[in-house]
């Protein structure tokens, strides 16, 4: 399984999911146009956080998580920042838990986390939706070969 599929099935066992609708949509590097859906998009970093002298590294793998969320009315906007809030609190929680995404054998998950705030990031053009999105990172340890 690849770290991309591994984050997709692991953001899509978040509970509140559903906080925003009932039928909850996960893409990879696309946001529908409909109303409410989510999508894990990889962001470009260089992933080597440290070499170790056995040939192991720490290394990290960045995604955004994106929402596009109902914004008709000002109640909407907060609900779509509350939902980012309860995300964050959750990985760190999933963190403290040792509950992690599963990697391939090579691959010892070490920590995931919420590297910034949601932000509001693209509105469509009737202001009936936007796009709303937190980078979030996974951080392991690969085996040296």
């Amino acid at each position: 399984m690849t770290l991309l599929e591994s984050v997709k099935a692991y953001m899509t066992s978040y509970p509140n999911l559903t906080d925003l609708t009932s039928r909850p949509v996960m893409n990879v590097d696309k946001i529908d146009e409909k109303t409410v859906n989510y999508s894990i998009s990889p962001v470009p970093i260089s992933p080597v956080l440290k070499e170790y002298i056995n040939g192991d590294k720490q290394k990290a793998y960045q995604f955004l998580f994106l929402l596009r969320g109902s914004t008709d009315v000002l109640q909407e906007y907060i609900e779509n920042h509350s939902f980012y809030e309860k995300l964050s609190d959750w990985l760190e929680e999933q963190t403290e838990n040792e509950n992690f995404p599963t990697l391939s054998f090579d691959k010892t998950p070490e920590k995931i986390e919420a590297l910034n705030i949601a932000y509001l990031s693209a509105t469509d053009e009737s202001g009936e939706s936007a796009v709303y999105q937190i980078t979030c990172q996974l951080t392991y340890r690969q085996k040296g070969e």
